[in-house]
């Protein structure tokens, strides 16, 4: 586990980060350069946390998704994180699951988490375009290196998303996500 006097000092070093990668963002530092090693800080702190609560044993693997899984990761931006276990993981690990999550919110990440087995998360994306493009950018960070090869096969797989089919799927998904905000990018007025 990790205790609470470890929490706090994992609290602190994020916030030390932060205020760094700030500094050099004012100071003229490449944005992308910032979110990139924001992402490579915050993957240290996940994966040590993930290590005292889950270990190493064999059942589960953490990935990164998103935009986080592309390694860029902005200030005050969700840490997505994907975790494949078993089709049906053991009471232990879900207990195990539970406080790791708990411990990331307790020095101060926000993860945007799902937990799913490889079956769960191949019906989810041939369900959602959404889902599918997050696991595009899934990286492994810690666990069962077996899952990166499922994932990795799920996402190579032609058959859940047609190339044709995930374009005409995405500019759907861009077409209602602007009429939902009222094409607000293309108003001249400000609303005040």
């Amino acid at each position: 586990g990790v205790s609470t006097d470890a929490r706090l000092a994992l609290s602190q070093l994020l916030g030390d980060v932060d205020r760094d990668l700030a500094a050099a963002f004012r100071g003229g530092a490449d944005a992308a350069a910032v979110a990139g090693a924001r992402a490579r800080a915050v993957e240290r702190v996940v994966a040590h946390v993930w290590r005292a609560w889950v270990g190493d044993a064999n059942g589960a693997a953490l990935f990164a998704v998103g935009g986080f899984g592309r390694g860029l990761l902005f200030p005050h931006s969700d840490v997505d994180l994907l975790v494949l276990v078993a089709a049906r993981p053991a009471p232990a690990q879900t207990r195990a699951l539970e406080a790791f999550f708990g411990c990331l919110w307790d020095i101060g990440l926000k993860p945007g988490h799902a937990v799913r087995s490889s079956a769960q998360c191949r019906e989810l994306a041939i369900a959602d375009v959404t889902v599918f493009t997050s696991l595009l950018d899934a990286r492994l960070i810690a666990g069962d290196r077996a899952f990166a090869g499922a994932l990795a096969a799920l996402v190579e797989d032609p058959a859940i998303w047609p190339p044709g089919e995930f374009i005409t799927a995405k500019h759907a998904e861009q077409i209602a996500r602007h009429a939902r905000f009222n094409d607000t990018a293309y108003n001249l007025e400000p609303n005040l």
